[in-house]
């Protein structure tokens, strides 16, 4: 197997050679046989090289897991996909948005609930940590009625957190632990930061200061764990066929929920992980990225194949994308084909487009630009600064492009819930759903 190694340890170690990579890190399991590597210095202030051994934080690919602790626990009938959330956990009744009893644990790991998803603070540190973090929500919008859209929500996958605490009478730091290091078996993992002291961790310095992990209330949905590359893609072959069937957890978490035609990343959404190939049958997945870290986690369970990848950086999204071909044609998988946007022909006037579109910490300021072109500006406490001023493409009647040069890539922008006016109410853009919020 290592042989498919020759075209792309170029690309990783001239990536760190460069220095556009800090670390990269590599671990593939196919038929059987695991091989792993690692490229790079894993602490560049201290020349401390990495290895297969190194531990990365793999950020939102956290959520997967997360994902399997309550398939666990609806497995064992302590909770239902078709449950409300309130029902599941009563001492949330506090945040009225979780009132609603038409909102399920369903919606919730499918990213289809509607919730304005990024409420993210500290709320301290300890083993109680979720709990505290959900009495300090006083509120949590709505962006649009439960399974009508898909819109990331890391606080929903805080709020399973919880409830996996409460339906499996369990801290959720001890059923996290217990599921990789009993269940799984694995030994490279770290949750505790006195856990990443004792194995050697990657951190990622974009100054002086090393970009630390977020908030510990965070845990459930993806700043806290960190993982070798190894451990990552040897969880993530614990959803291959075997024996001739895919593990019924498997098929349970990538049941295609919600189709994504307007999404230039993903076909869609499962119970739990991002559907690429064949809306998931195929090849299935999750992204994350946090402390200066981005993963990619891979498993195509009909090919017994199944890949993880960690680097810091900032071209590590552009460098995954060099990789990622040959890491699927190892798995006999084709090229990612073109998407086809959703959409019909572009109209005349692009003034139905303007207006602002708002959700937690940002506003979207959308404008007419020069030659047929829409302008975004993004404001607020949770604005991303370097994706203010960039222009929207259109390429269908829903769909625009946005070219980022920060990131070296291209992503799609959509409207959705056009009015009898023809005005979109809703503006899709880095995975999340903004509501028009024009001023009377």
């Amino acid at each position: 197997m290592a042989a498919f190694l020759k075209d792309i340890a170029p690309i990783l170690e001239q990536a760190c050679v460069r220095g556009t990579l800090d670390a990269a890190a590599l671990a593939v399991v196919h038929d059987g046989q695991v091989f792993e590597h690692a490229w790079g210095l894993a602490n560049r202030r201290e020349e401390i090289a990495a290895t297969p051994d190194t531990l990365f934080h793999i950020g939102s690919a956290t959520k997967s897991i997360t994902a399997e602790l309550v398939w666990q626990l609806i497995g064992n009938g302590r909770l239902r996909l078709d449950m409300p959330v309130i029902g599941a956990a009563p001492e949330l009744s506090h945040i009225a948005t979780l009132r609603d009893e038409g909102l399920t644990i369903g919606h919730l790991l499918s990213h289809t609930g509607g919730l304005d998803g990024d409420v993210i603070f500290d709320a301290g540190r300890g083993r109680d940590v979720l709990r505290r973090y959900m009495e300090q929500i006083g509120e949590i919008g709505s962006l649009h009625a439960p399974g009508s859209q898909f819109s990331y929500a890391n606080v929903g996958y805080g709020i399973l957190g919880r409830i996996v605490e409460v339906a499996g009478g369990q801290v959720f730091e001890d059923a996290l632990a217990g599921r990789l290091r009993v269940h799984h078996k694995l030994t490279r993992v770290a949750i505790l930061p006195i856990e990443k002291i004792r194995q050697r961790t990657a951190l990622f310095f974009s100054g002086e200061r090393p970009d630390y992990f977020g908030p510990y209330s965070n845990i459930a949905s993806g700043t806290v764990l960190a993982m070798s590359m190894g451990d990552l893609a040897r969880w993530a072959a614990s959803h291959l066929e075997k024996g001739g069937a895919v593990p019924a957890l498997t098929e349970q978490m990538r049941q295609p929920v919600v189709a994504l035609p307007h999404n230039h990343r993903y076909q869609g959404w499962g119970y739990g992980v991002s559907l690429l190939d064949d809306l998931g049958r195929s090849l299935i997945g999750h992204d994350g990225g946090t402390a200066g870290t981005a993963t990619f986690m891979r498993i195509a369970p009909h090919r017994g194949t199944a890949w993880a990848m960690a680097a810091t950086g900032s071209a590590a999204v552009a460098v995954y994308r060099e990789v990622e071909p040959h890491l699927r044609r190892l798995a006999g998988l084709p090229d990612q084909l073109p998407r086809n946007p959703a959409g019909g022909p572009v109209p005349e006037d692009l003034s139905i487009y303007e207006g602002s579109y708002r959700r937690h910490g940002m506003t979207f300021d959308i404008a007419k630009g020069p030659e047929r072109t829409l302008v975004m500006t993004i404001t607020g406490s949770m604005a991303p600064t370097s994706f203010s001023g960039l222009t929207l493409q259109p390429v269908t009647a829903q769909v625009f492009s946005i070219r980022i040069p920060a990131l070296d890539a291209e992503i799609w922008a959509s409207f959705h819930e056009f009015d009898e006016a023809g005005k979109p109410q809703l503006f899709f853009v880095l995975e999340r759903m903004t509501r028009r919020g024009d001023p009377a």
